[in-house]
């Protein structure tokens, strides 16, 4: 019984979220304006919208370079072992940036 309040919380905390207005370029944090490159990148034709050809193009083109950035040996295949390389690689990258976020309050507080 007690689900149903914590549930119907996350539920309005959600739509309310939802129901804010987006946030422009002027104000944006990084996170923003990756997304607004990505938006632009896959703006072909530069109208200011997506088209669904625009977002599946642009949608294949990510995975087609994941696809290459995971194929460890350019063989056109993936195998286990290099799926579990490129995981293994990206927990290191994960955990050494958070180290270096980190450290870097360290030296802020100090």
């Amino acid at each position: 019984m007690a689900r149903i309040p914590t549930l119907l919380f996350f539920l309005l905390a959600s739509s309310v979220a939802l129901a804010q207005p987006a946030a422009t370029t002027a104000g944006a944090g990084h996170g923003n304006k990756r997304g607004e490159a990505k938006f632009l990148e896959a703006d072909r034709n530069r109208d200011g919208r997506l088209s669904q050809s625009e977002w599946q193009d642009a949608r294949a083109r990510r995975e087609a370079e994941q696809f290459r950035r995971l194929d460890g040996n350019h063989d056109g295949n993936l195998t286990r072992e290099e799926m579990r390389q490129a995981h293994q690689q990206r927990r290191q990258e994960i955990r050494a940036r958070r180290e270096q976020r980190r450290q870097q309050r360290r030296e802020d507080r100090n």
